[in-house]
């Protein structure tokens, strides 16, 4: 799972390619905390207890 507050250096792209199973998220970076919350509120809504790995960018 990515979360990725609008960065212009292709992450999207890059880990698509490298990990097209991943989720990717987008969201205005209003800091750590908050980003941080994305894919673990994802993870909790839908069941999915055992992420591989969790990524703020």
């Amino acid at each position: 799972m990515i979360a990725d507050s609008f960065s212009a250096d292709k992450t999207k792209e890059i880990f698509s390619q490298k990990y097209p199973q991943a989720k990717f998220f987008k969201k205005k970076f209003n800091g750590y905390g908050e980003q941080r919350t994305i894919p673990l509120l994802y993870i909790y809504s839908y069941g999915d207890s055992q992420p591989q790995n969790i990524t703020v960018i």
